[in-house]
């Protein structure tokens, strides 16, 4: 696969993502040591189950760190580093800001997201984004069937269930 083609697709969702929606993108507050430890390993142990429920919905009351969870676990499953589930990518969500209050560039930032994180999807994006640009523009629920949900399912069983972490859903 040409690596030109990772650059190529970068380039092609710059204005059609949110460069700081990820996880690590910006100074995050994660779990001290020992805090939280409870729900984190039961989110990871979830992760771990190939064949068990698709969705892991952390949920309570404002203030609780759901936050600060999300952020640590994105992080772990980042340095797991191809022992177990493999983190795709991360959206963390805030009204504070238009991009991250904004469902329209979600999907098209967790595309760009999976295609650095999953480079062998690289040649997959590239013909998609290539024969038509336009699903960029066209509604979420088009943008997850082509950019998210047909190239998971394309690659399906030929590598561990991509994680993808959203935080503050409620947000947008």
């Amino acid at each position: 696969m040409p690596t030109c083609w990772i650059g190529s697709i970068i380039e092609t969702l710059k204005s059609k993502y949110v460069p700081d929606a990820a996880y690590d993108s910006h100074s995050s507050s994660f779990c001290l040591k020992d805090s939280h430890k409870d729900v984190i390993e039961k989110v990871l142990n979830w992760a771990a189950v190939e064949d068990g429920p698709r969705i892991f919905w952390l949920y309570g009351l404002a203030g609780l760190g759901k936050s600060t969870i999300a952020h640590t676990v994105a992080d772990r499953l980042k340095k797991a580093d191809g022992h177990g589930p493999k983190l795709a990518a991360t959206f963390f969500f805030s009204r504070d800001s238009a991009d991250h209050s904004n469902i329209c560039k979600f999907f098209s930032t967790i595309a760009r997201q999976l295609t650095i994180s999953h480079p062998f999807v690289c040649a997959d994006m590239h013909n998609i984004l290539t024969e038509d640009l336009s699903v960029l523009d066209k509604d979420p629920q088009h943008q997850f069937k082509t950019l998210i949900l047909d190239m998971i399912r394309r690659y399906a069983g030929s590598f561990p269930t991509p994680i993808v972490v959203i935080d503050a859903l409620d947000e947008c």
